[in-house]
């Protein structure tokens, strides 16, 4: 069983239960755009988030991971990283949402590399570019963090080329805006543009892609501090990093 089930309103359900980090309800105070890549991450197979600075990525796609854990059968998952700091991101935000809904992810173990749903059988691992290989993994879901400040093509490559091993893989990817002519940038955006170009293109069952790439800052509960990052960044970082 690969998750979701369609005939479950997976987005309300996220609304409705999900507590975010002060303890207040996500209903109150989430929004629009918000709810609106919750409901395409329960239902479009690939999603790519392209999100300027501080807008939820990492929790997100960890709230969602636990779900699918929690409505999938023996099925593995791997989250990618920049390195293994980046990569345990993941594993901290899984902690925090465990402590959050207790009851609601009660079979959950948040393991030093490996998240678990012990009543379901399907866990997510985190990796990373300097791991030793990621030749032959065979898995349902792949999340991939800072994709922007991946610097290794080929481990790209191998995670990429593993997706066509069987159908129905789902694939979440969030990333900030590219830093044009930095080292890496080229073939990051090359692939970029393709899910932009084409890979919108592609038939359902041929892993059809959702893009959110928004101009400008999203987040209102981070408004305040654009004036002191705008004074403090140098313009194409604040460009690159807040306006996206």
């Amino acid at each position: 069983m690969k998750g979701f089930d369609p005939n479950f309103d997976w987005a309300t359900f996220t609304r409705k239960n999900r507590i975010l980090d002060s303890g207040v309800p996500y209903d109150e105070v989430g929004e629009e755009w918000q709810f609106e890549i919750d409901q395409k991450i329960a239902t479009e197979q690939r999603v790519y988030l392209q999100l300027a600075r501080g807008h939820d990525k990492t929790d997100r796609f960890a709230w969602w991971s636990l779900l699918w854990l929690a409505s999938t059968t023996a099925s593995r998952g791997y989250c990618a990283g920049v390195d293994r700091d980046n990569a345990s991101l993941f594993r901290d935000s899984s902690k925090k949402l465990k402590a959050l809904h207790p009851e609601l992810f009660a079979a959950v173990e948040v393991q030093k590399n490996i998240v678990v749903n012990n009543d379901t059988g399907s866990w997510i691992e985190t990796i990373s570019s300097d791991a030793d290989s990621a030749y032959g993994l065979n898995f349902d879901l792949l999340i991939i963090n800072d994709f922007h400040a991946w610097p290794d093509e080929q481990f790209w490559t191998v995670l990429w080329t593993a997706c066509g091993k069987k159908p129905g893989i789902r694939i979440w990817m969030e990333s900030n805006a590219l830093t044009l002519g930095s080292e890496g940038a080229h073939w990051v955006a090359k692939f970029r543009k393709w899910v932009k170009e084409e890979g919108i293109k592609l038939p359902k069952d041929d892993g059809k892609w959702w893009q959110f790439v928004p101009k400008g800052f999203l987040a209102t509960w981070q408004k305040s501090q654009l004036k002191s990052w705008e004074a403090t960044l140098h313009p194409s970082e604040y460009r690159r990093l807040i306006n996206n």
